[in-house]
């Protein structure tokens, strides 16, 4: 018969018959302080590391990928091929990678490519150079994979929402339209 086990830090523990129990007292740096939270979170071990951030420049502009910078291409001829674009942007720096999507129905380019080059210099060189230029008789479109757009104002407090049809006018309100106020109704 299993007989009521509390965990304690005591010398004396029960346990069921027949087991043994090994009887643990941590030392003083040991000793962990735990809170019970309830909720979302927000409290905690975790709030209190400090975790890797970004470098930024908080304005505006073009954000560097995890491994490089990468200049997004529109306008792409359906029949380019990835030694063509390759070509037309090495020569504006070292190209890291490059990915051009193919329809699955007809096998042709989509229309659209992206170039990564390591340094931001490189590929700022080839998007002004390129942008608005053309390409196997299209003109193609060179910009940003990744921008940081302006700084957003948050609003604080409730929202407002435009009044429903459905809303019930106040009891001035009804008086002002010459609606007429009927006492026994409120009362009632």
């Amino acid at each position: 018969p299993l007989r009521p086990f509390l965990p304690s830090f005591s010398t004396t523990i029960m346990a069921a018959e027949g087991e043994t129990v090994v009887d643990y007292e941590p030392e003083e740096d040991e000793v962990l302080e735990t809170k019970i939270t309830r909720g979302r979170g927000g409290h905690g071990a975790a709030m209190d590391q400090e975790f890797d951030k970004l470098e930024t420049d908080d304005g505006p502009g073009p954000v560097k990928s995890v491994e490089g910078w990468i200049v997004f291409v529109t306008g792409v001829h359906a029949e380019a091929q990835e030694e063509d674009i390759h070509e037309l942007f090495a020569d504006y720096g070292e190209i890291m990678n490059m990915h051009l999507n193919l329809d699955r129905r007809t096998g042709f380019v989509k229309g659209y490519a992206m170039v990564e080059y390591k340094a931001k210099a490189e590929a700022q060189r080839a998007l002004q150079a390129l942008n608005g230029t053309t390409f196997m008789e299209q003109t193609i479109q060179v910009s940003w994979s990744f921008n940081r757009g302006p700084m957003k104002v948050s609003h604080k407090g409730r929202r407002s929402s435009p009044p429903s049809a459905s809303k019930r006018p106040s009891r001035r309100q009804g008086e002002q339209r010459g609606w007429g106020y009927d006492e026994r109704r409120v009362n009632g």
